[in-house]
């Protein structure tokens, strides 16, 4: 029996130190900006730097070229609006510093989905901000015309916000 305690703890230490198989993956709200993600039968999207425009009202909006884009973030994002475009996801005016992530895009049934986690601010904070989010989407998964957008909280179930883009001819859409 004795002699069974080397074997057994050198091989207990191996296991211990052995990398594991693969990577842990990253959910797509905490990416970071530039990271493509896409969940399973998700539409492909990457957070794109820069600031969003304020909007007073939850809005959906989008862009596929660079003047529109411009309207949408401080920034001119580097996107290439021949494949992709842009799409912001706003949460309108709020007391304290709401936030949230964006954890995937579907499209269901005509419409596009997007699942979203809101944060909640601190107790006490009285800021005022204006939470967005901007998104490089794949045009090859979209529908060329008007594109029903709904947003749902995927922790508390409940909708944040939706609207209709417009998706020009040229996308390759299906």
């Amino acid at each position: 029996m004795r002699a069974l305690w080397p074997l057994a703890s050198a091989l207990l230490l191996a296991a211990c130190s052995a990398a594991p198989a693969q990577a842990p993956s990253v959910p797509a709200s905490v990416a970071p900006s530039g990271q493509s993600t896409a969940g399973t039968g998700g539409i492909g999207y990457r957070l794109l730097d820069g600031t969003p425009a304020e909007r007073n009202d939850a809005s959906v909006e989008a862009a596929f070229d660079e003047a529109s884009a411009a309207k949408l973030i401080d920034k001119a994002p580097a996107v290439d609006f021949a494949t992709q475009g842009v799409l912001c996801l706003y949460l309108g005016q709020r007391t304290g510093k709401w936030g949230f992530g964006v954890n995937g895009l579907t499209l269901e049934d005509g419409t596009l989905h997007i699942a979203a986690s809101e944060r909640t601010p601190r107790a006490g904070d009285t800021s005022t901000t204006h939470p967005a989010a901007c998104l490089a989407i794949e045009r090859a998964a979209l529908p060329t015309g008007k594109l029903p957008v709904t947003a749902v909280d995927t922790v508390s179930d409940e909708f944040i916000v939706d609207g209709t883009i417009e998706v020009p001819s040229g996308s390759s859409g299906p």
